[in-house]
């Protein structure tokens, strides 16, 4: 972690492991803010790397891994497009805690599509708990599911998941889409028979592949 540079290209002190890490994700955080071009790149390379490697041994810190596309974010609610992984969801990530499902079988390709997932995803719907969660307003979660290659993701982004500022949108969970097609085609009619019968926010989902 020591010999990783900062988004401006210059090497971090090499005080401390976790002075390093926070000076890191607070310039992560303004080059995403002040050069959003230069900054999917960097989250990209960050996602794919040793720094997140390194993370998801041992969470700390909130790390920024993508933007919210403009209509997404207005349908959220939310003040800001920044999308944020903090360290409690890093552990659950890894299954870190009992009732977590099992995610292992992303590989640091699959995180590293996490950028262009968020921004540009395929398929944007109101988020549907297959149980009921209690005290959590659904309308500020959403899943952000993409088609990439014959796999499908599911990204569920919402309010409230950065302790420590919780108007900021956080990375609820990030995972593949088990039953595939399949599945995500079920969940659509499931949120276009919903109460109001507009779960369904944007589907650009491409054609499944003919056999």
């Amino acid at each position: 972690m020591d010999e990783e540079s900062d988004p401006g290209g210059t090497p971090l002190p090499g005080d401390s492991r976790r002075s390093v890490l926070r000076v890191f994700l607070e310039r992560l955080r303004r080059t995403v803010e002040d050069d959003p071009e230069r900054g999917r790149a960097l989250m990209e390379r960050v996602l794919g790397g040793p720094i997140f490697a390194a993370l998801r041994k041992r969470p700390r810190g909130s790390l920024v891994i993508g933007l919210l596309g403009e209509t997404t974010r207005r349908a959220l609610g939310a003040e800001t497009r920044l999308v944020e992984m903090p360290a409690h969801i890093v552990h659950k990530q890894q299954r870190r805690w009992k009732r977590a499902e099992d995610h292992s079988d992303l590989t640091p390709e699959d995180y590293r599509l996490l950028p262009r997932l968020i921004e540009q995803p395929h398929l944007v719907m109101r988020f549907q708990p297959a149980r009921p969660i209690p005290k959590v307003d659904l309308a500020r979660r959403l899943n952000l599911i993409s088609k990439v290659g014959e796999r499908y993701f599911n990204a569920v982004v919402g309010t409230g998941k950065v302790p420590e500022a919780p108007e900021k949108v956080g990375l609820i969970t990030f995972h593949l889409v088990r039953g595939g097609r399949a599945r995500v085609e079920e969940m659509i009619r499931q949120a276009e028979t919903g109460e109001d019968g507009q779960g369904v926010l944007r589907n650009t989902l491409p054609p499944p592949a003919r056999k």
